[in-house]
């Protein structure tokens, strides 16, 4: 192999994040929890209860590669991903929330 080639594959398999099947299921359980945390603080503003619930778990998922990605790492057991998890799916919820509110704020629209 060539050199160039060598540090193309090698920068390749720097992108892969191993989650296990424990932090899998806490990522997935924080989501949840928290779009429907978000759903009931928020009534009538947002998505719907299946929405919220959905783009809680995509941004526990992407918070916690993130986090794994750039190596922030909490070293407990099961309270990382927990905390990485409801920071990814918080700053999402309120991203999209406040995306959707300057969307509709906009006259024409």
């Amino acid at each position: 192999m060539s050199a160039g080639r060598f540090s193309r594959l090698e920068k390749a398999t720097e992108a892969y994040v191993v989650i296990s099947g424990e932090s899998t299921v806490v990522i997935l359980l924080v989501g949840v929890l928290v779009g429907w945390w978000a759903n009931s603080i928020g009534r009538g503003l947002g998505f719907d209860l299946i929405g919220d619930v959905f783009v809680g778990i995509v941004g526990a998922l992407a918070g916690t590669w993130l986090a794994r990605r750039y190596g922030v790492q909490i070293p407990v057991k099961l309270i990382g991903p927990a905390i990485t998890a409801a920071a990814g799916s918080g700053i999402l919820l309120v991203a999209l929330r406040y995306a959707e509110g300057f969307w509709k704020a906009q006259p024409g629209r």
